[in-house]
């Protein structure tokens, strides 16, 4: 079994080095800490937990809450991408990751701040939940280092995609093309994400002069694919169409451009789609689809980053937005309006 004294040897530093490397103490430099814990994999160490946390005072543990209710789960690509990240940057720091639920067997017997309390995590991501849920606000007003992705509460981080910003890009680019009459499939209002894709709409179009209608306005709660194709249904059972559908989720998307297929339509002749999350499948389907691209290696990576700094006491916990740039993705799923198919009137 390779030893601290074993990695000294290798790399020439000393035990007590090796030690506070391998623990991420601030007083070791960046290049050493990896040059050590790049040596440490190398040659198969592996740290005794149980003495590591009697002397750090610290579970290295951290906790993930993913409670979603779609049925997609981590199946869905904008989630399982961003876990990815923040598993990579929070073992590469040293901790362990778990998952936290309400559920103890087959009934719920415990809630998210019992189930942290008893498995002793140093922190939490909340990744998915039920933000109006009690089990979510008593984590949310504990002690307990949080960091949340697209929900901003009290005392806590949260990391956010620049909504403000990606949104006037999108109506920048259907004006340019002609469009005036944009719909919104939006998601749920009650979440972050929902509720400023949806206003952010509404405010990009009003600077660009450009009319927002109620009836193109149509709630797709839960992002999914069959919500998009219900919602562009009742888009397209308008008598004056609009001519380009803005969607708060590239799930969203992908239904509606299936509703505008099986409505004997076709899209971008006939109306224009854009997405948002710049998922893989996006460029699986016909046509591929404009959308806004979020970076979720960056959201993964700094909600670890904020999270184990929250840990470590140099940074506190304040309810505060990081926002995260993105990028419009010009695909095939939107078109100049003026050849827009004559079917479509």
């Amino acid at each position: 079994m390779t030893t601290l004294k074993d990695i000294s040897q290798k790399t020439g530093y000393s035990i007590t080095t090796i030690s506070r490397a391998l623990n991420g103490y601030s007083d070791i430099g960046t290049d050493t800490i990896k040059k050590v814990r790049d040596v440490a994999l190398e040659m198969g160490y592996i740290a005794n937990a149980s003495a590591r946390s009697l002397k750090t005072r610290k579970s290295w543990t951290i906790g993930v809450i993913f409670d979603e209710h779609s049925g997609i789960g981590l199946r869905h690509p904008l989630f399982a991408n961003v876990l990815e990240e923040f598993k990579k940057a929070v073992e590469y720091e040293g901790y362990d990751v778990l998952f936290i639920t309400r559920q103890k067997g087959k009934k719920p017997t415990t809630s998210f701040y019992n189930h942290a309390i008893e498995k002793s995590v140093d922190g939490v991501f909340v990744l998915c939940t039920d933000y109006q849920s009690s089990e979510y606000q008593e984590l949310a007003k504990s002690n307990i280092p949080t960091v949340v992705l697209d929900h901003l509460s009290n005392n806590i981080y949260n990391i956010a995609s620049d909504n403000r910003s990606s949104i006037a890009d999108v109506i920048n680019h259907l004006k340019d093309l002609g469009h005036t009459k944009i719909a919104h499939i939006f998601g749920d209002p009650l979440n972050f994400a929902g509720l400023k894709r949806r206003e952010h709409f509404i405010s990009s179009m009003l600077l660009q002069d450009l009319d927002v209608r109620s009836d193109f306005l149509v709630e797709g709660t839960t992002y999914t694919t069959e919500e998009g194709y219900a919602a562009m249904k009742v888009l397209l059972s308008i008598e004056d169409k609009p001519t380009a559908v803005f969607c708060a989720g590239d799930m969203l998307a992908i239904g509606a451009i299936r509703a505008i297929e099986d409505a004997g339509l076709k899209c971008p002749d006939d109306v224009s789609v854009v997405g948002f999350d710049g998922i893989d499948l996006g460029d699986y389907i016909t046509p591929k689809l404009t959308t806004v691209k979020q970076k979720t290696k960056s959201m993964g990576r700094t909600s670890a980053d904020y999270l184990i700094n929250i840990i470590d006491g140099v940074i506190k916990n304040v309810a505060k937005t990081v926002y995260i740039d993105t990028e419009l993705v010009i695909k095939e799923s939107t078109k100049l309006l003026n050849t827009i198919s004559v079917k479509y009137k």
